[in-house]
């Protein structure tokens, strides 16, 4: 009994070790490509009325049409497939494909903010993602991106 009881220890430590030297972090591999953006919307809400806030692109024919929507105001406008890309870069550099399938809620905060986001690729596939009081990874970087992209749209 004891001799099994040791070589059970050791077989553990050693599982641990192989752990510990070959690491057991998921780190993410970069996109092979850039996600190829169709249409796009991303909501923020907060306790402030200048955090709600909505932007959309949806392709046409000859470009993109964006809308931008707050509380006060909507303001849609035409322009460039080139947005695309840039939202794409923005994609593709945070990571959002990552965030399909969030569905988080922090239901112990009852003011706050929170967020949803839903991207259709030209592939036709869907990231899907919405969060209250809680955020997937590279969230307030993503955030920051989106809103500097979007803002030069914006008319104060």
């Amino acid at each position: 009994m004891k001799y099994t009881l040791s070589k059970l220890i050791i077989s553990v430590l050693a599982v641990a070790f192989l752990i510990l030297i070959t690491g057991c972090t998921t780190e993410k591999k970069p996109l092979q490509e850039p996600l190829k953006i169709q249409s796009f919307s991303f909501s923020h809400h907060g306790t402030s009325s200048e955090s709600f806030y909505t932007y959309s692109i949806e392709k046409t024919e000859k470009g993109a049409q964006i809308c931008v929507e707050t509380l006060s105001d909507t303001y849609t406008t035409n322009c460039s497939e080139d947005i695309l890309k840039d939202l794409s870069d923005i994609a593709t550099e945070y990571r959002l494909d990552l965030w399909n399938g969030f569905k988080k809620s922090n239901q112990h905060i009852l003011d706050g903010e929170g967020f949803s986001l839903s991207i259709t690729l030209q592939d036709g596939s869907i990231i899907d993602a919405h969060g209250s009081n809680t955020f997937p990874e590279n969230y307030y970087d993503a955030e920051i991106a989106i809103n500097k992209l979007f803002e030069q749209f914006c008319e104060y």
